[in-house]
């Protein structure tokens, strides 16, 4: 009987060994296919003419948005608390959002499908480093992922990947466990926004990055919310969009097109949701951002305590304070203006980039292309490596018979 477990715990045992040894023939073959890329040169921003976001802003017609939160699913291995769809979506329609949507891990939430401002969002991603993408107006979930490590090439590989099945795509959270560093984002393109204002972090140097080097992206603020019952999570950081309407289409067209900016709602630790939504009713809102010659004008619907303009590498341009209507002077050499304001309440906003350009229209972004000899060399190379691997503990085995 003993002799018969024992054989019995044997076979489970090397059932284990084979089944970890496809597991890691699988990852192996996974990162083998990635393809290799040639990465657009560094071009910052040129010409003689200032593209503004915001030229045909309407200050009537901000809406406020969040399409990062999350909701109990998986046996809540994802980290959405106890959260219900009720309840995520109760609490944001309280707090006065136009637009709320959950971004379940690799699910798409089907929740307030019946109403125009549904906009179908999920959060990709299931590495251990948590590089992590945000689909907004998702049309499917897409599973291909690198879950150990990623270079500059996986990270191309999975967002040329979700490109196709999303109407805008953010990256998540860039500056958590440094999932993403700033230089990467100096290489990184084909998507629309950087999550660069959330609960967890604030990746501003990432964002800097992409826009020093020519990337027209424009910034997402989020609140990540994984426990709606904590109210330090929740009506935080959010969007205002400048849409005709908070239906899909408009709402999405603004964000790509940078017509919105983040804010940065200030904490007050463990207020009340009643008293929050009084106070973050009365946020000032922005209500002209123009440029005009050689001026770059911001103002807003309330005092600032300082405007501050950054440029080119993320560097101090100037700082303007205790006013509603802030200028800059913009000089030759500024490739990009950015624009944050703080307020006495200790609210930030992020606006997103004026910049340069030539010719009649602003140019799409440039875009990475798969590099095929090295790709193809790569995988070769790869397989062979695999296949004598194969082969050596074939021949071993015979040889111990």
């Amino acid at each position: 009987m003993k002799r018969y477990i024992l054989k019995i715990l044997k076979g489970i045992a090397k059932g284990f060994l084979y089944l970890l040894l496809l597991i890691i023939a699988f990852y192996m073959a996974l990162y083998i296919l990635c393809p290799i890329y040639n990465f657009p040169v560094p071009m910052p921003f040129a010409g003689n003419k200032i593209h503004n976001p915001y030229a045909n802003m309407d200050s009537t017609m901000w809406r406020k948005a969040n399409f990062h939160a999350h909701t109990h699913n998986y046996g809540g291995i994802t980290d959405g608390r106890k959260n219900t769809e009720k309840a995520v979506t109760g609490a944001y329609k309280y707090l006065g959002y136009d637009n709320y949507s959950i971004s379940d891990y690799q699910k798409i939430n089907e929740t307030n499908k019946q109403w125009s401002f549904y906009i179908p969002c999920y959060e990709h991603g299931y590495g251990i480093w948590k590089n992590h993408h945000l689909c907004i107006g998702a049309h499917k979930v897409n599973w291909l992922d690198y879950p150990f490590f990623q270079t500059v090439h996986q990270q191309q590989s999975v967002i040329n990947t979700l490109r196709d099945n999303v109407d805008a795509l953010a990256i998540a959270h860039p500056y958590l466990r440094n999932s993403f560093n700033p230089k990467q984002f100096t290489k990184l393109t084909n998507y629309d926004l950087v999550e660069a204002v959330s609960n967890y972090c604030i990746s501003e140097p990432h964002w800097d990055s992409a826009l020093s080097v020519g990337r027209r992206v424009y910034v997402l603020a989020s609140d990540d919310t994984h426990n709606i019952d904590n109210v330090n999570e929740v009506g935080r950081k959010f969007n205002m969009i400048n849409a005709r309407t908070s239906v899909r289409d408009d709402i999405i067209t603004a964000l790509k097109n940078g017509n919105s900016y983040a804010v940065d709602f200030h904490l007050i630790d463990n207020e009340d949701f009643y008293s929050k939504m009084k106070r973050v009713s009365r946020v000032p809102v922005v209500l002209k951002v123009e440029v005009a010659n050689d001026s770059f004008y911001v103002k807003v619907s309330d005092t600032a305590v300082k405007f501050v303009f950054i440029g080119q590498g993320g560097n101090l341009l100037d700082t303007v304070v205790y006013t509603n209507l802030a200028v800059y002077k913009i000089k030759n050499e500024d490739t990009y203006v950015r624009t944050r304001i703080y307020f006495k309440d200790g609210t930030v906003f992020y606006l997103n980039p004026i910049s340069r350009y030539n010719g009649e229209v602003v140019p799409a972004n440039a875009l990475a292309t798969i590099n095929y000899p090295l790709t193809w060399l790569l995988r070769i190379f790869g397989f062979g490596i695999i296949f004598l691997l194969i082969y050596l503990i074939i021949k071993r085995k015979k040889q111990l018979k």
